[in-house]
């Protein structure tokens, strides 16, 4: 807006919480909070899809988490009696800087911008991507809430995104054998993260 005096003015929502990156250094993510996060990532990144722009760049750090106050409680993530949050929204997906329109030719070939350690495979190539790029991100997100640790990581940018085109994933499961990991959401996170695109959820 404009003020009276001829002024500028841009106004923007003020968060009060925690980025799931901050929540994830903590300790690792209870499976239910995780699947909880993760099915109000995915209704957020529906709404962008739908309007045909590709976030880029998921990442922990580009999820913010409310806190109690603003939402439901979502503080217990290893154990305690209170339940994690249920049908409230508090969930936030931030951080649009390098979005772009799926038709947009800035997405083409030669732009690798973007996390590696979240980075899809055919993003790491610069090809043209869709909303299937960002499924292979929240995978990667959903297996580290699970894990404690991202499922792929070299000794460096280009090294990390070689291991994404190249190696397999180590299940969620069998990378923590010390943790409960259910298999059916084991499953999910290794469909969103499977190489090929196609392969991935329709």
């Amino acid at each position: 807006g404009i003020l009276p005096t001829g002024q500028p003015y841009f106004v923007m929502e003020l968060m009060r919480g925690e980025t799931l990156g901050d929540a994830i250094y903590q300790g690792r993510i209870k499976p239910l909070l995780a699947c909880l996060i993760g099915a109000q990532v995915a209704s957020g990144l529906q709404a962008v899809h739908k309007q045909n722009v590709v976030h880029r760049d998921l990442k922990p750090d580009n999820i913010f988490l409310l806190d109690p106050d603003a939402a439901a409680s979502g503080e217990d993530r290893e154990g305690g009696d209170s339940d994690p949050p249920g049908q409230v929204n508090f969930v936030k997906i931030m951080d649009f800087g390098i979005a772009k329109a799926i038709d947009n030719k800035l997405t083409g070939t030669g732009m690798t911008l973007g996390t590696p350690e979240y980075m899809s495979p055919e993003q790491a190539t610069g090809e043209k991507l869709d909303w299937r790029s960002d499924q292979y991100s929240l995978g990667c997100i959903l297996y580290e809430m699970l894990t404690g640790s991202v499922p792929f990581r070299g000794n460096g940018p280009m090294s990390t995104l070689m291991k994404h085109l190249t190696e397999k994933v180590v299940p969620p499961r069998k990378r923590r054998t010390d943790l409960t990991i259910p298999e059916s959401l084991e499953k999910i996170v290794l469909k969103a993260m499977a190489r090929e695109k196609t392969d991935r959820y329709a």
